[in-house]
């Protein structure tokens, strides 16, 4: 009975060490496993959106798809280093301005495979995860406006 419980405790430590954190509202430093940068512009969202648009194509990366009824915008994959990142783009209207949320995708081309993770704050300095992260923060920080992070 006894190793049964301790199997039991076990694996209820292990699952609660490795469950998902909850939402973060957005805040001006990024918080553990930040997964969006949030850009405040004065412009309403259709403007912003084209702003936007354009600061990406100065950085290099090409308009996959994009609806300016909707507010959103996606990019082709872009090589970053040794990874391919794409980003996602929202603008929704804010107190006579409009936010900006940027979220992305990054893979590794492993063998002629690639497959694709959510750009999140996480990993070393050098590692793959925090280059795609550093970019997803450097393309939000050419919009002009005030960034904040937040976790979905």
């Amino acid at each position: 009975m006894r190793p049964l419980l301790a199997g039991l405790a076990f694996c209820l430590l292990v699952g609660c060490a490795s469950a998902p954190l909850p939402p973060a509202s957005a805040a001006p430093e990024p918080m553990e496993r930040a997964n969006r940068v949030d850009v405040r512009l004065d412009e309403p969202p259709a403007e912003a959106l084209r702003l936007v648009a354009r600061a990406l194509a100065a950085r290099g990366y090409g308009v996959e798809s994009s609806d300016a009824a909707l507010g959103i915008l996606s990019t082709s994959p872009r090589a970053v280093g040794g990874i391919a990142v794409e980003i996602d783009a929202t603008a929704d209207d804010a107190d006579g301005g409009s936010v900006v949320q940027l979220r992305g995708r990054f893979a590794l081309d492993v063998r002629g495979l690639r497959t694709p993770m959510r750009i999140d704050l996480r990993g070393a300095g050098g590692s793959a995860a925090r280059q795609a992260w550093d970019e997803l923060v450097a393309t939000a920080e050419t919009f002009g406006g005030t960034v904040a992070y937040a976790r979905d």
